[in-house]
């Protein structure tokens, strides 16, 4: 059986983004319903924005729809946890502070130049939040705090 290497973000106990699974740091387990949605070549942030990041193998894509550059898969394992990578047209850095998860995800056009760059907290939106304009020029610049836009 053919084993593929991709990359899943999880919410901080190891539980899907939607946390209806819970994952184990040891050993292949598999996911009911549509699977494991895995980003494989883009598509690390379409779920939404983790704590974690880990390297998993896979094995028996279960073929179900899933957004470009992500397959889901039956059988998945955590390999390895990871605090940056770039994969596709998004890049992700996570780290901790005080006890508190936070992290930047950053999203580039084609050029390489930066598309958007936003920052969260335990999973949320929190802090600037700014688009670009494949010129450089500045697009929007908007605050959140706990995943709600502050209005100025």
């Amino acid at each position: 059986m053919e084993l593929k290497t991709g990359y899943k973000l999880l919410q901080h106990a190891l539980t899907s983004l939607n946390g209806k699974f819970q994952y184990a740091q040891n050993g292949w387990q598999t996911v009911p319903g549509n699977g494991c949605y895995v980003a494989v070549t883009d598509g690390l942030t379409v779920g939404g924005f983790g704590d974690r990041l880990f390297q998993v193998e896979c094995r028996e894509p279960t073929g179900a729809i899933a957004p470009i550059g992500v397959i889901c898969y039956r059988e998945v394992r955590l390999v390895k946890e990871l605090h940056e990578l770039r994969l596709g047209s998004t890049c992700v850095k996570l780290y901790r502070r005080h006890g508190v998860e936070y992290g930047v995800c950053e999203e580039y056009y084609e050029s390489g130049q930066l598309k958007s760059r936003h920052h969260y907290r335990q999973g949320q939106w929190h802090g600037v939040c700014e688009g670009y304009y494949e010129s450089g020029q500045l697009e929007y610049l908007e605050h959140y705090r706990q995943g709600q836009r502050i209005k100025e």
